[in-house]
């Protein structure tokens, strides 16, 4: 094996992030290779550190991939997009409002949301409900 055949591995990572997560993995296994098994390689384990994208283009990535804030308007137009589309709209509610994941999401069902509350109530997210004062005191959706 040759540290050529290396880069069609990590040059299909898209990710700068992730691609030097595989190279910094891949330095650790050969380094164990090499340290404990005492195996020969015909490449030096440093060579590898070639395949490492630097900080200031992780950087640069890192940021054109970071979520940006909606502003007003985006928020009003996705509200009026989706509102005859109750589920749509109350997952757009759930993940914008409150930060729900899909864990969360999974376990949103009607069986558990409290329509004259406006509130959902199930075992699991109790205390995620509980740091959420302003979800216990008003209704999420005015159209149910």
């Amino acid at each position: 094996m040759t540290i050529e055949s290396f880069s069609l591995f990590f040059d299909a990572e898209q990710r700068v992030a992730t691609r030097n997560t595989k190279v910094h993995h891949i330095i650790n296994f050969f380094t164990f290779l090499t340290e404990v098994k005492k195996s020969a390689l015909t490449f030096g384990v440093s060579d590898l550190s070639s395949f490492l994208i630097s900080t200031k283009v992780l950087k640069k990535d890192s940021e054109a991939g970071a979520a940006k804030p909606l502003n007003i308007e985006d928020i009003i137009l996705i509200r009026n997009f989706l509102k005859n589309d109750y589920r749509k709209l109350f997952l757009f509610e759930m993940v914008y409002q409150y930060g729900f994941e899909f864990d969360d999401l999974v376990q949103c069902t009607e069986d558990n949301y409290d329509f004259d509350l406006g509130v959902v109530s199930w075992q699991v997210q109790l205390e995620f409900l509980f740091q959420c004062q302003d979800m216990q005191r008003t209704p999420l959706m005015h159209s149910f």
